[in-house]
């Protein structure tokens, strides 16, 4: 019997590489696409069996590449990655069996069941982070009639949807439209989700992507051009941080119990280690497996990958990967190469997601130093 195949679809390439080789391992003839058109253009001219993809991408999302993947090949398997996620959301879909749920990093032996199970009951999710907004974009899809809580510092109301629509929304004394924008607006809270819910008000007549897109301009027409004064991740350039002032030699006290927190965030299940350390193997930050007696090995190898690849006329490393079978290892240049951040974990973790977290926060990491 041939081996059922798998179309994975992220624009991150190392989510790409860390899931494609956990699928093969567990005997799936393994496709991937960067990108929500380049899935189309394969599911043209390969017979797929599911289709694992991300919902956030560049140019066509998860959720439109699964309408029109659906629309064309309604046999089709489909499986969700995305991201943020409530407790009570958890709970609730758990429950009802609704979406499945998996804490980053990824648990490899979960993700490998989940697509196990979507052979046989079809559209299944896998979270990385579940946003209010894309539980809304999967009831939609899946044409749902079901019932959306919220709760917050605004109040408490819900989001109802009959075959897939969003036909009423409340919030305290709000309704409609009014209401819809209000709860998406929300800060901080929770929210729950109740399959086979209904309602017989109706005080929506709105697509979904209507009301969202009424949400955004309402949003914009209330705030204007109002800056933000927070650190803009897209306008940050690597380059330009790394021309700014030099580093003292001793880290400010505040300065390594701002990293500490960062690693500690980094800390999740099956990280067993974390940590920082100068370029002359002066740790910063140690936590866990990580100690004050393997930095200077850990600093030896980095610093003999960097010089392997400069020789060989690669340029400088900017990070490592040193996997095993029991451990992977990412560890990040920071400030041009003057320290270097390590994350240790066991062999379950997929090191392409653990590298896209320790990415993420490095980015964090740099803005620290530049204080110093």
């Amino acid at each position: 019997m041939a081996a059922p195949r798998v179309l994975l679809v992220d624009d991150e390439e190392d989510i790409i590489w860390g899931l494609s080789r956990t699928l093969t391992k567990a005997g799936y003839d393994v496709l991937t696409a960067l990108s929500g058109e380049a899935a189309l253009a394969t599911l043209q001219t390969q017979p797929v069996d599911i289709l694992v993809t991300d919902i956030k991408m560049p140019g066509m999302s998860g959720l439109e590449l699964i309408v029109e993947a659906k629309r064309k090949y309604p046999n089709l398997k489909a499986v969700v990655m995305t991201a943020r996620g409530s407790e009570e959301l958890m709970r609730e879909t758990a429950e009802r069996g609704a979406v499945e749920y998996i804490e980053k990093p990824f648990d490899l032996d979960a993700f490998v069941s989940v697509v196990a199970k979507a052979r046989e009951e079809g559209f299944r999710g896998v979270v990385r982070d579940l946003k209010l907004i894309d539980v809304l974009q999967i009831l939609s899809l899946e044409r749902s009639t079901a019932a959306v809580a919220v709760s917050g510092p605004a109040g408490s109301g819900s989001i109802y949807f009959a075959d897939g629509n969003v036909v009423h929304a409340e919030l305290g004394k709000l309704t409609g439209e009014e209401a819809f924008h209000a709860i998406l607006e929300m800060e901080g809270g929770s929210f729950s989700l109740r399959r086979g819910v209904a309602t017989e008000a109706r005080t929506i007549n709105k697509t979904l992507d209507n009301l969202l897109l009424s949400a955004v301009a309402a949003k914009d027409e209330a705030t204007g051009a109002e800056e933000t004064g927070g650190f803009d991740l897209d306008s940050w350039s690597f380059s330009e941080a790394l021309g700014l002032k030099e580093e003292a030699k001793l880290i400010p006290q505040e300065i390594a119990n701002a990293l500490e927190a960062e690693i500690k965030a980094l800390m999740t299940e099956g990280v067993v280690g974390g940590g920082i350390w100068s370029e002359d193997g002066r740790p910063v930050v140690l936590l866990g497996d990580i100690t004050a007696e393997v930095v200077p090995l850990l600093s030896k190898a980095v610093g003999s990958a960097n010089q392997a690849s400069v020789l060989m006329g690669k340029g400088e490393l900017s990070e490592a990967l040193f996997t095993s079978q029991k451990a992977n290892l990412v560890a990040r240049q920071l400030k041009g190469g003057r320290f270097t951040v390590a994350l240790l974990a066991d062999s379950k973790v997929n090191p392409g997601l653990l590298r896209v977290e320790l990415v993420k926060s490095a980015v964090k990491m740099e803005k620290l130093l530049l204080e110093v």
